[in-house]
């Protein structure tokens, strides 16, 4: 086990890396809400956890919102938004491995007024979308330090928000493999029991 560690903290100097703080800079869905007018309002929370600091500068990019109509967001109290094809993402020590399709927006919202001490929030903020479909694997990251020591600290995580629908054609391929598998499962057991 001593050597086991020994490696790990020789490998991360051999490397240069440093270690990662967590950040607690979390978006929550709130809800979606039809307009009927073809476009969806969704509603989120932004919330700072406890021994963190968003200083001015300091932001948390919610990546790929599907359908989003750029002129209807709602900035969370002391945060401005930017939309950007691929996303601000943390860098320290290295960017996070967030899933960024270039052809989506991205909105990133970055703290302008004084520092904000956490716990903190919920600070609310919303936007319109021309899809109304939900999924749960919309991913976000944020940058803040930590409040005791000023070191950089980071998280990704994901929450609710607008997702594509499927082409029929993708949905009907999707169909057509999946019985392929079924058949193909179906034709081995029938093999082995003879």
């Amino acid at each position: 086990m001593k050597m086991m560690r020994g490696l790990g903290a020789l490998a991360l100097a051999l490397l240069g890396l440093t270690p990662v703080a967590r950040a607690d800079i979390l978006i929550t869905f709130v809800n979606e809400a039809n307009n009927n007018d073809g476009t969806f309002t969704y509603n989120y929370n932004l919330t700072v956890g406890a021994r963190q600091t968003v200083n001015p500068g300091n932001f948390v990019t919610l990546y790929d919102v599907t359908g989003l109509l750029p002129t209807s967001i709602a900035d969370p109290t002391g945060f401005t938004h930017t939309t950007q094809p691929l996303g601000i993402t943390p860098s320290h020590p290295v960017p996070l491995p967030v899933p960024d399709d270039p052809s989506v927006l991205n909105i990133t919202f970055t703290r302008q007024s004084s520092a904000l001490t956490g716990p903190a929030g919920p600070l609310a903020f919303s936007f319109k979308s021309t899809q109304g479909v939900t999924s749960p694997a919309e991913f976000f990251a944020g940058q803040a330090v930590l409040t005791a020591i000023p070191f950089p600290a980071e998280n990704l995580g994901f929450t609710t928000g607008p997702a594509a629908i499927p082409e029929p054609s993708v949905t009907a391929m999707a169909g057509m493999i999946g019985l392929l598998g079924v058949g193909y499962g179906k034709m081995r057991r029938g093999r082995k029991t003879a």
